[in-house]
């Protein structure tokens, strides 16, 4: 059986197959970790991933005591579709605007959690300064519900699914928070608001600039605000494609989002996963279960 695993474990992994140990194994881009004997055995390839875990774990220590109230964060359905209230404009038709707006905030789930008293300032900055790859990784984790491979005389014995990660809370409380943001914007510049797609926001009307900005420094929200050309939108068979120029680097740049129906996106998901299953390919397997679980724990369908 082919297993893939961080390569400073394979050495390990290959000795407890070769002892036929019992043992655990769980991993993912960040890592491996080995559980046998009752010893846990944690390997990865860069020290970043230590830094990485080091602020992650100085998170879940500030967020336990606010798990609760991030539970009881009430806020609709995100629905990208014609009934929902996160596109403004019909999805049976083609557009095309010659300027259009974008502002996309900067450090926006981190920048929640510090204005809602979740986490202290301190440790904002701390993670803040992290790069954006690794920022995202950390907030990410908030989310991660482990899947572990078990082994049994070297042998592989199933997949157990570990109990419900608490700190999902504190992610899903992040995604509605800027939901609810959004939602409030939409209600203020009216026919101007476009769409948002998850910290990002477009729209139309050069007067909305000054109004939206506003309303993101007097929450202490970052940002950076884009103006972009031709902007087009087209309705495809499973999604809805947006295109549009902006300028990136003083180089007009073609930009593309491709947004499917969540029913289908899901779909997608379930089939990837199936395959996943029958390749035995663990980590794959691992990434489908927790991008599928994400669609009904944060209410997206």
């Amino acid at each position: 059986m082919e297993i893939k695993v961080n390569q400073k474990a394979e050495n390990y992994f290959n000795l407890l197959i070769e002892k036929k140990r019992d043992f655990e194994l769980s991993t993912s881009e960040h890592g491996t970790e080995i559980k046998c004997n009752g010893i846990k055995e944690y390997f990865t390839d860069k020290k970043t991933e230590y830094d990485l875990f080091g602020c992650f774990n100085s998170l879940k220590s500030e967020l336990k005591s606010k798990v609760e109230k991030c539970s009881k964060f009430d806020y609709p359905k995100i629905y990208y579709d014609s009934n929902g209230e996160f596109i403004n404009f019909n999805l049976n038709d083609s557009i095309d605007f010659k300027t259009t707006y974008q502002i996309d905030l900067s450090s926006a789930y981190l920048t929640s959690l510090k204005n809602s008293k979740m986490i202290s300032n301190k440790l904002f900055e701390k993670i803040n300064r992290m790069t954006k790859k690794n920022r995202l990784k950390c907030l990410g984790l908030l989310a991660y519900q482990k899947t572990v491979y078990k082994f049994k005389s070297g042998e592989f014995n199933g997949i157990e699914k570990k109990k419900e990660n608490e700190f999902s809370k504190c992610f899903e409380f992040c995604v509605k928070k800027i939901a609810k943001i959004m939602s409030e914007i939409k209600k203020i510049i009216g026919e101007g608001f476009l769409f948002f797609w998850t910290d990002c926001i477009y729209f139309r009307g050069f007067e909305n600039i000054e109004i939206i900005e506003n309303y993101f420094r007097d929450r202490n929200y970052a940002f950076k605000t884009k103006r972009m050309f031709n902007f087009k939108f087209e309705m495809k068979r499973s999604y809805f494609k947006i295109t549009y120029r902006k300028f990136k680097d003083e180089i007009l740049t073609e930009c593309c989002l491709n947004v499917p129906y969540l029913d289908d996106f899901l779909n997608v998901l379930k089939i990837n996963l199936k395959t996943a299953l029958f390749r035995k390919d663990f980590e794959k397997i691992q990434f489908y279960k927790s991008e599928i679980q994400k669609f009904y724990e944060f209410n997206l369908v």
